[in-house]
């Protein structure tokens, strides 16, 4: 993994066949044959050597898959700890960053990221986007960086991670960036550093983007959910026009769907709203 101006980058996997498999390329140890693992876990789809067994991935059935680790006592495979479905996986691959085991997923076409840290007690759910926290630009007073490739957010206090979140950013992923003349109808999320400025309670939405409509504050159908953190992209654009916010549609948190803006899930606007208020916080947004 690289980090290249705040934005993550992943190295790139290579994957051939075995067997009837996909199985990662590029290490010396013998793998196991089908037989051997599917006798343990079902049908493998993908599979990939990680530490001193085998991460296996079954197929797709209804859009879930379900992953394992596979280890070898006495010369039979066996699954050691707990088998994991993932869900919305039509779509998935097996990688390694690091001593985390990933299967990567697509959600609306925007990358998800299931980590597993696997060991002889087998895998264990972990936080990608807690782990995979890049180091802030910013080491002093409150900083929030947003990943749009990723749609994360970190949300750090002096330089130390308070807490990752997952997000929804623009629909539109390619530039170029909104304008005075076409903000209403560019839906990319302006990149760059900005200070939040506004922190507003039931914010009313006042349709903005053509085909909206308004909506009073509290409303339960508000796109801009309970709380607003606003800020200024080019000064004349004041603090009501890009903002993070929560939503009325939490399903589509962790994808491209916004307007522009940076949507959270309600409660989680709600809960950094109450660590941000009353604070200068320097906001870093950065691009695909």
């Amino acid at each position: 993994m690289t980090l290249v101006g705040g934005l993550l980058l992943f190295g790139a996997y290579h994957y051939g066949a075995f067997e009837g498999l996909s199985f990662a390329q590029g290490t010396n140890v013998e793998a196991p044959s089908q037989s051997s693992l599917e006798k343990a876990f079902g049908p493998v789809a993908e599979r990939i050597h990680a530490g001193d067994g085998w991460a296996v991935l079954s197929p797709a059935q209804d859009g879930r898959r379900k992953v394992g680790y596979m280890v070898e006592s006495r010369g039979s495979w066996s699954t050691a700890g707990p088998v994991t479905t993932i869900f919305d996986a039509a779509e998935a691959q097996l990688q390694l960053e690091d001593n985390l085991l990933i299967v990567k997923t697509q959600k609306s076409g925007a990358p998800q990221m299931n980590a597993f840290t696997y060991g002889p007690k087998g895998l264990q759910p972990t936080d990608y986007y807690t782990v995979k926290a890049p180091e802030p630009s910013v080491k002093q007073g409150p900083f929030v960086l947003v990943n749009k490739n990723l749609n994360a957010l970190w949300h750090y206090s002096d330089g130390q991670l308070v807490k990752a979140y997952r997000v929804a950013t623009g629909r539109q992923t390619q530039g170029p960036a909104p304008t005075a003349d076409d903000y209403k109808t560019n839906f990319f999320t302006p990149e760059g550093i900005f200070e939040i400025a506004e922190f507003t309670k039931n914010k009313a939405y006042n349709a903005l983007k053509p085909g909206d409509r308004s909506y009073p504050g509290g409303d339960p159908n508000n796109p801009l959910g309970t709380r607003w953190m606003g800020f200024s992209v080019y000064g004349w654009d004041g603090t009501g026009v890009w903002g993070i916010h929560g939503t009325s549609e939490p399903d589509k948190i962790g994808t491209w769907a916004s307007d522009g803006c940076i949507r959270m899930r309600t409660e989680q606007a709600e809960e950094l709203f109450g660590l941000l208020q009353g604070k200068r916080v320097t906001l870093q947004i950065v691009g695909r």
